[in-house]
């Protein structure tokens, strides 16, 4: 655990350079370590909270909205005020974003992390589930790109449009063959 000691150092440590002599390690000085700046607010504004956590505002609204977030407690002026609480349950559904949950998903995430009983092995459940989906993604992902590749390859570039490969596979003509298809 860092006991402030750090920023200290280095002070001391450069007491000898001109031009770093005379410096303190306050907040307002030009050094000071991370953990003297990375206190939270007692309480956030909604603003406040969008900074910390990388959530645009409008996002915030909706995942208070949708029930993501707990209803914030007000100001005596109706402002929006989250705890670090909110903060931390926000970068949770962020991260949970990122590995591709859903909203539906999220929230039964955020239901089990507070179950002592089956919380883990439901997380864990969903996690694998989850995997199971993306896996699934990828392989059909890697399809169409396999197809696609195949069909950039075999346009020429130029041409009468009607033997573009490319353009008679999105209209559903077959393009296996290098002469266009008869019309009957």
């Amino acid at each position: 655990m860092d006991d402030g000691r750090s920023a200290l150092v280095l002070v001391e440590e450069s007491a000898g350079r001109s031009d770093m002599a005379g410096l303190d390690s306050g907040v307002h000085s030009r050094v000071y370590h991370r953990a003297m700046t990375s206190a939270i607010p007692k309480t956030l504004s909604i603003g406040g909270l969008a900074r910390a956590s990388g959530v645009a505002i409008d996002t915030i609204r909706f995942y208070e909205k949708e029930g993501l977030l707990l209803p914030a407690e007000r100001s005596e002026a109706g402002y929006r005020q989250f705890d670090s609480q909110a903060l931390r349950r926000l970068q949770f559904v962020r991260e949970a974003k990122q590995l591709g949950f859903s909203l539906d998903e999220i929230r039964e995430l955020l239901a089990l992390s507070t179950d002592r009983e089956a919380g883990v092995q439901g997380v864990q459940q969903r996690a694998r589930q989850r995997l199971i989906e993306l896996d699934q993604r990828i392989r059909e992902l890697t399809r169409m790109r396999e197809a696609l590749a195949g069909l950039v390859e075999a346009c020429p570039g130029q041409g009468d449009p009607k033997n573009c490969p490319i353009l008679m596979s999105l209209q559903g003509r077959a393009c296996h063959s290098s002469k266009p298809d008869r019309e009957s």
